[in-house]
């Protein structure tokens, strides 16, 4: 392992104590509790009418080790569903994909996955 991923490896496990929480991943009926970091994004887009219209989307990162469903190691899909609960609310996002865009980045070396989603519904 390289200097470089040592570092990423690193920086991952950090980031993950300090500000992961612990969210449901389900598909259908498979489901795993992993830890996510959640991060907010904002999108500006102007519209034909010149508007500026902007909205905040919220990404979650995972180590992509710990996202199995039915004993095997997986990537995001459309469909895919995360439950965060917050307080006594239960928020579930939908994996989105955007065009040609996949439902997840990665960092160069793999070290997490950056999953897009949307608010579906609150609980």
């Amino acid at each position: 392992m390289s200097d470089m991923s040592e570092a990423l490896q690193q920086l991952a496990t950090t980031v993950k104590a300090a500000a992961g929480e612990t969210v449901t991943y389900r598909r259908g009926v498979l489901s795993v509790e992993i830890t996510a970091v959640p991060g907010r994004k904002r999108q500006s887009v102007v519209t034909d009418e010149s508007a500026i219209m902007t909205a905040d989307q919220l990404d979650f990162l995972v180590e992509p080790a710990d996202l199995v469903l039915d004993g095997e190691q997986t990537l995001p899909r459309r469909g895919d569903q995360i439950l965060r609960t917050v307080g006594t609310k239960t928020y579930t996002y939908a994996v989105r994909v955007d065009g040609s865009l996949d439902a997840h980045d990665t960092d160069p070396l793999v070290t997490a996955l950056r999953i897009r989603t949307k608010l579906v519904g609150v609980a």
